[in-house]
Order: structure tokens, then C-alpha cells, then sequence
């Protein structure tokens, strides 16, 4: 049996980790390796100048066992480990949308246009399949995103949003490369649940929101509860179109658009002026 120490990193781990399809014998080899990893470098009950070969073979049994699918553990953690992927995914999206927007030059590591639930080196090398993902960008260029958050743990969804911001930039780089930086504030009842801010250069300005502690807030696929009557004040002028959800006018209600997707963008004026 581990230690209890490492029990409570193999249950950690593996909420962090949680596949989609439930645990197969991929998934319960890349966790073998990461407690083994982790229980030597750890240098308490095994290490890597001197290891505990017993104690090791049981940690593997351990965690091999747990995670057979025929077995308790699956069924018993699966629920809740569900829902932390559901707020994990939420928060996912909406850090993208931070990455992407806020001042700075993003860097999208390999591999990570869709979930990465990989775990230390080696596990975060593992080769990445770029013709599968080329393929798939073509398909969510035009796909719907409703029905994309709708199959959320498949990644699509933040395929798509990657895709949608990184356009943003190539249309309007100067915006992002020399583009005024600004909160602004929420009003209404879940204000103290959105972080937003505005990309500002000539006239131009980009306006984004997403959620903050959202777990209470949880609402079918991505969608979030609790938004309505709490807006943003959008700058003065013309509104050239919502990239991802957003409002006409010059206040957005949240409520509608977290409903759906959790990211705002709103867009106001162009290079040209209008």
C-alpha cells in the first residue's frame, strides 16, 4: 500500500487529470509514472539513487488497481471529478481569452489549442498529432459554437476560441502590440464574478469579460447562471460586430452571453475609422 501521502497525490492527480472516457490502460501507465516519479523524488519511502523496488511494485498495484474500469473507484470519483473538468474548462476558455488579449505576446504551447491535462516531463512531451489538429481546425472554422460548448469535453470548443482570437490580432496586430490597456468595472449583482478590460489605440477599442469563481454558477454544457442585470458600459461608438457574444449598444448584459459561452468580446470602430 502507498503511503498516505502519496494516496492523497494519486487522488489529487487524478481529479486534475480525469479523461473524458474514464481511465484506460494509457491513462493508468501515465500515472504510474508520474507517483513513481514524483514518490523518488520525494526521497521518503523510495528514491532514485536507492529505490524501494517493494514499495514501488505496490504503489503500481495501488494505482492500477484503482483505476481498473470494472472496478469502485471509477464510479466513486467520476461524478465529482466531472464537475471539477466542467469548472475547469470554464475557467480554461476564459483564461485563453486573457491570454490572448491582455498586454503581452501570447504563447500557445504545443499541443494545447484543445484540454492539456498532461502531467510533469516526460508526460508533457508526448508527441503531438498536428495533422489531426490541422484537420480539425478546418472543421470548427465555421462551426457552431453552441453546439461545439455543447460537446465541451471533446475540445473543439477551445479549438475554436483559439482560432477566433488569434484572428482578432492578425486583423488588427497594432491594437495588441500598441493598444492602451484598461479594467473595466462590472455592475450588478455578479460584479464581483467577472474580471473585464479594454485593448484601446486610435478609436478602436476591444472590449472583454469572462467569469471568475464560477462554481457555483454552473449551467448546463458552459453556461453560467447568475449574469443577468449585471452589464459592462461599452465605449462610444459605432459596434462592428460580436466576435464571440455579445450586445448591441452601449451597455452588455452578461447574463445572455455567460448563459452560452464564458467570454465576451465586443468591438468598437476599425482601422478605418467607422
Amino acid at each position: 500500500m502507498p503511503s498516505r501521502r502519496h494516496e492523497h497525490l494519486f487522488t489529487q492527480t487524478v481529479l486534475g487529470t480525469w479523461p473524458a472516457g474514464g481511465p484506460d490502460k494509457d491513462y493508468a501507465d501515465r500515472i504510474v509514472a508520474y507517483l513513481l516519479k514524483a514518490a523518488r523524488e520525494g526521497k521518503d519511502e523510495t528514491g532514485w539513487t536507492d529505490p524501494d523496488q517493494a514499495y514501488e511494485a505496490g504503489l503500481e498495484r495501488f494505482i492500477r488497481a484503482a483505476l481498473d474500469p470494472s472496478g469502485p473507484f471509477p464510479a466513486a470519483i467520476a461524478p465529482f471529478a466531472e464537475r471539477l473538468a466542467r469548472i475547469g474548462a470554464v475557467n480554461g476558455l476564459a483564461q485563453l481569452a486573457m491570454q490572448m488579449t491582455l498586454p503581452g505576446v501570447p504563447d500557445l504551447y504545443q499541443g494545447t489549442e484543445e484540454w492539456d491535462l498532461s502531467l510533469v516531463d516526460p508526460d508533457n512531451r508526448r508527441p503531438v498529432d498536428w495533422d489531426r489538429l490541422a484537420r480539425q481546425l478546418e472543421q470548427v472554422a465555421e462551426a457552431d459554437p453552441d453546439e461545439l460548448a455543447a460537446a465541451w469535453p471533446d475540445a473543439r470548443i477551445k479549438h475554436w476560441l483559439a482560432a477566433r482570437l488569434l484572428r482578432l490580432r492578425r486583423e488588427d496586430p497594432e491594437l495588441f502590440a500598441r493598444g492602451d490597456y484598461a479594467t473595466v468595472p462590472a455592475q450588478g449583482p455578479a460584479a464581483a464574478h467577472v474580471m473585464a478590460w479594454r485593448r484601446s489605440l486610435d478609436g478602436r477599442h476591444l472590449v472583454v469579460a469572462v467569469p471568475r469563481l464560477v462554481a457555483g454558477k454552473l449551467n448546463g454544457a458552459l453556461g453560467l447562471t447568475g449574469f443577468d442585470g449585471t452589464a459592462l458600459t461599452l465605449p462610444d461608438g459605432h459596434s462592428v460586430g460580436d466576435d464571440v457574444r455579445g450586445n448591441e449598444g452601449s451597455r452588455a448584459d452578461l447574463g445572455p452571453v455567460f448563459g452560452r459561452l464564458p467570454v465576451f468580446l465586443h468591438r468598437v470602430g476599425d482601422r478605418n475609422g467607422q
